[in-house]
């Protein structure tokens, strides 16, 4: 329905696109800036640079602004024949303006409202030059002259809007990312459009929207990501008094940090600063459960030493940090099942605001997760082997402990537990990507246009039953109008004009009934 030749269509909110424009001066996520002095050589290097981006990977909609596409009608005052009728510039100027332009009479009132009176031309006297021309000028006596007898009037093109930063005149390149990370997209593309795209001298590039504020809170993340750690560990050596136990106590942040990434890339999504502004919310409470187990454990060796009068075995150690881990067991699960519980919602939600809190929320679910194991299974064992070296006990051998037999009917339970679990994500997960982008050439899909050329009928088809903005998947048939047969016509070549040129991928049907892509 808005597809109007001439007219490119972009789709944003309101308030974003005002701060887009405000603070970049682009409307879109990436935008690439040409500098220079002439318009029309920076329109042309806009559409080289638009033709090598749109080779990148992850380039959506990309669109060079069209710089003089302007359509003009220009009226030049022949002075010489302004003269011999005596006609000075200023009268048929005024002429023009009056004609072509408007001139406000007055203001009529009624009520609260106020609308102007303008008069001018009516549309047969000023719709194109010809008829412009045959507007007469009044001389100083009275003399009626055409008016394209003392002036030119042609058609012309020229620059529709005129854009100007830093003193150079300004052609811009828009353009959205998809399926990869803004950051990964535009260190590729600044790199092959330097490599593909010779500048000539006094014109550079400039990258710029979105993007930029992503890089300055980058820029600030990788000075702020640092202090948050040292801060962590600063706090845990005053603690402890121990820079071992504050480093064994940090080991908390990495497997939390893996837990994070994992669950990012389970779900598709790309680094962001909400991404980081999760990890930094991540790694303090990670911390916090690390240094709550570490009291537990502390609590239990002290505990066992005044049992046994004093003095420590190395058995009685290990007993001590086993009791200790099984009081922090159930507040740990408690603890992380309440995290995850609060945090589902906002992975279900698809309301207002739900892009930006998902990003937020992945990292603390994926590493709440993670450092769960790490509390409940590395933090014992790494502080028993610290202790057992600090008491002087790693001499000693421990004894031999029964061997636990396991059930073979729980072993297969939850063998059979986790293996649904892992059938029905990889269900949920390839079909949601499945039923984005379905094959061509389905059964299912419905036909949007069909075509006679010669002896053969020429269909279009479609599942989403119409093309639509964006990126379309469709399937193009040749076959007899009589027969239905499928023919193959050999190797066939397709052009589309969109307002703004979109990702198009097509395919061939033979006359096997087979999809081969061309």
């Amino acid at each position: 329905a808005v597809q109007l030749p001439g007219v490119s269509t972009i789709w944003t909110m309101p308030i974003i696109n005002r701060i887009d424009m405000l603070t970049t001066g682009i409307r879109s996520e990436v935008g690439v800036k040409i500098f220079g002095s002439d318009l029309r050589v920076l329109e042309d290097l806009g559409r080289k640079v638009a033709n090598v981006i749109r080779n990148v990977p992850g380039a959506s909609n990309v669109y060079p602004e069209q710089v003089t596409s302007g359509q003009y009608l220009n009226v030049e005052v022949d002075r010489s024949a302004a003269a011999r009728y005596g006609i000075g510039v200023g009268d048929i100027q005024q002429v023009v303006e009056n004609a072509v332009g408007e001139t406000t009479l007055t203001t009529t009132i009624e009520g609260r409202e106020r609308f102007p009176v303008r008069v001018r031309y009516a549309p047969e006297y000023r719709a194109d030059a010809h008829a412009l021309g045959g507007v007469l000028v009044s001389g100083p006596s009275g003399t009626q002259v055409p008016l394209s007898q003392v002036a030119r009037i042609q058609h012309a093109r020229g620059p529709a809007m005129i854009s100007s930063e830093n003193g150079l005149l300004l052609a811009t390149i828009l353009l959205n990312v998809q399926g990869r990370d803004v950051g990964g997209f535009v260190e590729e593309a600044r790199a092959t459009v330097a490599r593909e795209v010779k500048l000539p001298a006094g014109y550079y590039l400039g990258w710029s929207g979105r993007w930029e504020n992503q890089e300055r809170a980058r820029q600030r993340l990788q000075i702020v990501l640092p202090i948050v750690l040292l801060i962590i560990f600063i706090l845990l050596y005053f603690t402890y008094h121990s820079v071992a136990e504050a480093a064994h106590v940090l080991l908390a942040v990495p497997f939390a940090l893996t837990g994070g990434v994992y669950l990012l890339w389970l779900l598709g999504y790309n680094f962001s600063v909400a991404v980081w502004v999760g990890f930094i919310a991540l790694f303090g409470t990670a911390v916090q459960t690390g240094v709550v187990m570490v009291i537990y454990l502390e609590e239990a060796v002290e505990r066992k030493r005044q049992a046994l009068g004093g003095t420590l075995t190395h058995a009685a150690l290990k007993d001590a940090v086993i009791e200790g881990a099984l009081l922090r067991l159930r507040p740990k699960v408690m603890t992380v099942s309440t995290v995850v519980a609060g945090l589902l919602p906002i992975m279900w939600s698809t309301n207002v605001g739900a892009e930006v809190m998902k990003p937020l929320a992945i990292p603390v679910l994926g590493g709440m997760v993670s450092s769960l194991v790490h509390v409940l299974i590395v933090t014992p064992v790494i502080f028993f082997w610290l202790r057992e070296r600090q008491l002087g006990l790693h001499g000693e051998s421990l004894p031999v402990a029964p061997r636990r037999t396991v059930s073979h009917r729980a072993a297969i339970a939850t063998f059979a537990v986790v293996l649904v679990a892992a059938g029905a994500y990889a269900a949920w997960h390839f079909d949601g990507r499945s039923g984005d982008n379905p094959p061509p050439g389905r059964a299912d899909t419905d036909v949007i246009q069909t075509l006679r050329s010669g002896d053969l009928e020429i269909v279009l088809r479609s599942q989403a039953g119409a093309l639509r903005q964006g990126r379309n998947v469709f399937s193009i048939e040749f076959r007899r109008p009589a027969s239905a047969a499928l023919v193959d016509v050999g190797t066939v070549r397709a052009s589309g004009n969109m307002a703004m040129p979109a990702r198009c991928d097509t395919v061939r049907r033979g006359a096997t009934g087979k999809d081969s892509p061309w």
